[in-house]
């Protein structure tokens, strides 16, 4: 794909909030394939030695920071921000990753400033949000309902095919910078706790407290296909009534709407399947997905899920489910701006188109 920098066809609203830096393209690197870093295991558990990331590794991105700087044009100023603030972006043959040197956990044993670090896999610099959504789904709905299940965009922009198809791609990476920095600020920022509203808005509704504690204690969440924490099925009980396990194998389209709760009256929600893993992921979906509604591309911006056998498709940017708009306001008024989101009306940002 082709990094083109013209290709944004739309101007910034007056009064927008731009981030704490203007270009990341000097943050951005590509680890070639006989480099493997594994930051889940960067810590002797005998020695308490420390490996950082092979920043002396690092070669030139090239065209692949240009998609990373679009990408980072779309963010809101408060994420833009949190962009600003990364060490380094590595570009990987792998998995995707967001990292913060935890003084905690031996990774800063001199008294040097913790670091955040994200990589993002190669492959995922040159797919549309359709498809970067379509395969975050069916990572985690391994069985059955999830190839029958796909996402439409539309209204990413103006222009012409080749402009929407970029824009495309550029919300899609910044999807993807958004779930890894959201790990880092699970971690970084003790969220679970500094994040005022999370509890009632996150907790009591959607999740079993007894195994809280051992979910707080974990250093790193797992990716996939590796499997998840087993308390991740732990939900709360609403009247009976369970939200489906994600990573049931005998998950149906039907058992799918359950976990975004299209029932009348709403009894839980999350805002995507992978948010329904554990309370860290319930967190970190939501701040992608409010990231990717407060884009500075499009206000009008939509995203469907649907699938086969009829049925209304489901809404995934402007969520109704009154559990889910709630959490999307936690994440949104405390992270992103106060009132950015109404999401008892339509997005409170005019149009940039």
């Amino acid at each position: 794909m082709k990094a083109v920098l013209a290709a944004f066809a739309f101007v910034l609203a007056g009064g927008s909030a731009m981030g704490a830096c203007t270009d990341v393209r000097s943050l951005v690197c590509t680890l070639p394939m006989n480099v493997s870093y594994d930051p889940a295991r960067n810590v002797d558990s005998t020695t308490h030695l420390y490996t950082p990331p092979p920043l002396d590794k690092c070669t030139s991105a090239g065209e692949l920071a240009d998609v990373i700087y679009n990408a980072f044009r779309l963010a809101h100023g408060k994420f833009q921000d949190e962009i600003c603030a990364l060490a380094k972006i590595f570009i990987v043959p792998d998995y995707s990753w967001g990292f913060w040197e935890n003084p905690g956990n031996y990774q800063t044993p001199n008294g040097e400033k913790p670091r955040n670090f994200v990589a993002l896999e190669q492959s995922l610099l040159a797919q549309s949000l359709e498809q970067s959504e379509d395969r975050y789904l069916r990572a985690v709905l391994r069985q059955g309902a999830g190839a029958n299940l796909s996402h439409s965009v539309t209204n990413a922009g103006t222009g012409t095919p080749t402009v929407i198809k970029n824009n495309k791609i550029y919300l899609g990476v910044l999807g993807a910078l958004a779930h890894e920095i959201g790990h880092i600020k699970w971690h970084r920022d003790a969220i679970y706790s500094s994040l005022l509203c999370y509890y009632d808005k996150f907790i009591q509704p959607s999740w079993s407290k007894p195994e809280l504690p051992i979910l707080y204690k974990r250093i790193w969440n797992p990716p996939p296909p590796g499997h998840d924490a087993p308390i991740h099925i732990a939900h709360a009980d609403h009247g009976g009534m369970k939200v489906p396990d994600p990573h049931d194998s005998n998950l149906t389209i039907g058992d799918v709407r359950k976990i975004y709760d299209t029932r009348t009256p709403a009894i839980d929600g999350f805002i995507t399947a992978s948010a329904a893993l554990s309370p860290e992921e319930d967190f970190v979906e939501t701040y992608r997905i409010v990231a990717l509604k407060t884009n500075r591309l499009s206000s009008k911006l939509k995203m469907t899920l649907s699938g086969p056998g009829g049925g209304n498709p489901i809404s995934v940017l402007e969520q109704r489910n009154s559990v889910v708009t709630a959490k999307m306001s936690c994440v949104s008024d405390s992270l992103f701006g106060s009132n950015l989101l109404r999401l008892d009306e339509k997005h409170s940002t005019p149009s940039r188109e």
